[in-house]
């Protein structure tokens, strides 16, 4: 049986690709099929809202402000994100290396979650977060075995020449051997089906042939199968047996082993990724490594990563400690009306100096904007509301609060773009850029906020979260 051949498409955020039969378009495409059970399995995922989603839009399949990645049978789909403009407010050249580090992002928002094991399935999935989610594994795996390999008991029943266990009396296969008694008992062993399941993911782990991987990843990984390396030897007394996902798939932890819940997890997606029998397309014939269907809203992460990064900085450094700086994530401490049972707003982040708000900041993954005609209508009002109720008590012509709207981009800190007011006040709008690559996620406050940041420049800057 001859089937169709294995893709791997490589998109950024928002992009739209059309859907096709195979032999009707050059380049990428989508087929009916490939739409339907996208739609299906992001819908089971449940990890983005329908707004961020990627959804069916006429003769396309629009991919919606969501990353991560996606395998449906014949096809799988790495989302990454991609900022379009640099840190200067120029867009970035066509060809230009824009991509921001997927691993990076999810581990500074502090969202390295794992899908439930039904909705995973084989394909690639992103060499930096399969890194990262393996050093968790085999670092926590390596821990809990120091004390020694967790066994269990099984069932045997066997001939024996004295009574072990309870006597099968309705069992007649040793009447040709009066010497052995049908016994049925439990024996204690250390090849279980949990620590099978455990040795089986590691062993895909260390037999995993990563290329090009960044310096620092590929640090990590020569960990990673350093320790995997330890751990099977601490496994010889379990059987290698090479489960599929039906060997594995009912298989839970009892309450005396919850510590190993997460690790079983883990490595049920990981034979799943790499079973033969999960599609009927035969993934046995691939040649690529196994992977699972994970999704995040780009704009949440976003959102967070700022939010990780300010908290951090400003938990490091000495000044804003002396000042009373601190940072509150979907701030609701003030309200839309003055009546008692008014709407909260929520704000993204909100920059205090002891319990008074200094600056609010907002975070969009859109466009940067350049000049205020270029601004998102809704986003201007947005901001203006969050003055005005921030700033709700005071003269909102003289001491109004900052807002800022804060947009990813590439390259180095640079002050703001964009400096202007909102009529009838004095409240001022800032449009900064936050840089996204690799080389600039460690930014300082003070540069890319300026004068509005309520502590003056510091050498100082935090290094990225790390899980």
């Amino acid at each position: 049986m001859m089937f169709p051949p294995f893709r791997t498409l490589i998109l950024r955020e928002n992009q739209r690709l059309p859907i096709a039969q195979p032999g009707e378009l050059e380049g990428d495409f989508v087929t009916p099929e490939e739409a339907r059970e996208i739609v299906a399995l992001v819908e089971s995922l449940g990890t983005v809202d329908r707004r961020s989603a990627p959804k069916i839009d006429g003769e396309f399949m629009d991919f919606g402000l969501c990353v991560g990645g996606l395998s449906v049978p014949g096809c799988n789909i790495q989302l990454r994100p991609k900022p379009a403009f640099s840190t200067t407010g120029k867009p970035l050249t066509r060809g230009a290396d824009g991509y921001v580090d997927l691993s990076r992002l999810v581990m500074s928002a502090n969202q390295m979650y794992l899908p439930a094991a039904e909705y995973s399935s084989p394909g690639p999935f992103d060499e930096g977060l399969f890194v990262k989610y393996a050093d968790s594994f085999t670092k926590d795996l390596l821990f809990i075995m120091h004390d020694g390999l967790r066994g269990g008991y099984v069932d045997v029943v066997e001939g024996v020449p004295s009574v072990r266990g309870r006597i099968l009396f309705g069992d007649f296969s040793y009447i040709n051997r009066p010497h052995l008694i049908a016994c049925s008992y439990q024996e204690f062993v250390y090849d279980t089906l949990l620590n099978r399941t455990l040795k089986r993911a590691t062993k895909i782990i260390v037999s995993q042939a990563l290329t090009d991987l960044d310096p620092d990843l590929q640090l990590m990984f020569n960990s990673v199968k350093s320790k995997g390396a330890q751990i099977l030897d601490m496994m010889d007394e379990v059987a290698d047996i090479p489960l599929c996902w039906d060997d594995v798939c009912d298989l839970n932890v009892e309450r005396l082993d919850a510590k190993f819940a997460r690790l079983l997890a883990f490595s049920k997606l990981l034979i799943k990724g790499n079973s033969p029998t999960v599609f009927a397309d035969d993934s046995s014939l691939r040649s690529v490594s196994g992977g699972f269907s994970c999704l995040w809203d780009l704009s949440k992460l976003y959102e967070l990563h700022v939010f990780n990064y300010l908290k951090k900085y400003v938990s490091e450094c000495p000044d804003c400690i002396e000042k009373g700086v601190s940072v509150v994530g979907q701030d609701s401490s003030h309200k839309v009306f003055l009546d008692r049972k008014s709407n909260m707003v929520y704000a993204d982040i909100v920059v205090y100096v002891e319990d008074s708000p200094v600056l609010i900041i907002d975070t969009k993954w859109k466009s940067l904007p350049t000049k205020s005609s270029e601004i998102d209508r809704n986003d201007a009002y947005q901001m203006l509301a969050y003055a005005l109720t921030y700033s709700h008590g005071s003269n909102v012509r003289e001491n109004a609060i900052p807002v800022c709207l804060l947009y990813p981009a590439i390259g180095k800190s640079r002050k703001p773009i964009l400096e202007t007011k909102f009529t009838g006040t004095n409240s001022p709008l800032i449009v900064a850029a936050c840089p996204m690559d690799r080389g600039n996620l460690e930014f300082s406050p003070s540069v890319i906020f300026d004068s509005y940041w309520p502590v003056a420049s510091n050498n100082s800057s935090p290094r990225s979260p790390e899980v």
